[in-house]
């Protein structure tokens, strides 16, 4: 246990790749039971099953994570997860994980992506003709027209910057639906936050944000910085539609994503 809650204590971006394998979850889980259950004077707080519920707790920011904690957490029988609830020590910060799990699941699941050609000057929205860049895995464009312009106007100095991050290669689909995590908790927690964080989560810092500076010294702190100040906001809300404003000639992006009502 000792070992399992290390490995997992350290930076994020380290911690998600072995999270989001879902067999590897599953046994984490069961494992986190099975000590529980153990009558040991060494285990008293329960200090390191915490430690561990905590930060798979954290990790599911991460669309592929979260979708492999819920269905690990769906694998666990009703009596298993009896047992954390009969201790006090377990009891809040299990719920609280369980809880922010299923929210944020239930936001993905009633949300859908809209894919768009990232070319500013193109209105290609929702084409089977979008390719993917195969090097990071966040650009979409239509042509290599839109490829070469994306190219030349910054993706060349971010792809090579995301390919550098230790932290996980994400799709685009996943980097917006943890850029609106961000922006939605940001405004929740800005009285707990520093001055000095939620400047540099909002406004951008030149010190941190260039792609071949001092980034990399800072990988997650500096990827979601980058989430953040470098993308327009892309995740929609029920109702909206600004596809076909864009359509009509105007200069921002559609969000790329929208819910499945509107």
């Amino acid at each position: 246990m000792t070992f399992l809650c290390s490995a997992l204590y350290v930076d994020i971006s380290l911690a998600v790749k072995p999270i989001r394998h879902g067999q590897l979850l599953r046994s984490l889980l069961r494992s986190v039971i099975v000590v529980a259950q153990e009558q040991s004077p060494v285990l008293t707080g329960y200090e390191s099953i915490i430690a561990v519920i905590d930060r798979i707790g954290v990790c599911c920011m991460w669309w592929p994570t979260l979708r492999a904690i819920v269905t690990a957490l769906k694998s666990l029988r009703k009596e298993e997860t009896q047992i954390l609830l009969k201790h006090a020590e377990l009891r809040a910060s299990w719920l609280q994980m369980v809880r922010k799990v299923e929210d944020r699941s239930q936001l993905h699941n009633s949300m859908r992506y809209v894919p768009y050609c990232q070319n500013p000057q193109c209105t290609v929205v929702g084409s089977k003709a979008l390719k993917r860049c195969t090097a990071c895995l966040n650009m979409s464009v239509c042509s290599p027209e839109c490829q070469e312009s994306e190219w030349k106007n910054g993706h060349k100095e971010k792809c090579r910057y995301l390919r550098a991050s230790p932290c996980p290669t994400m799709r685009a689909e996943d980097e917006d639906f943890l850029r609106y995590l961000i922006k939605q908790d940001i405004p929740k927690r800005e009285q707990l936050m520093m001055p000095e964080t939620l400047t540099f989560l909002t406004k951008g810092n030149e010190q941190y944000s260039d792609p071949g500076g001092s980034v990399l010294g800072l990988p997650c702190q500096s990827r979601l910085h980058w989430i953040v100040a470098h993308h327009p906001m892309s995740y929609g809300r029920a109702g909206t539609d600004r596809q076909a404003e864009f359509k009509q000639g105007h200069e921002y992006h559609p969000p790329t994503w929208a819910s499945f009502s509107s």
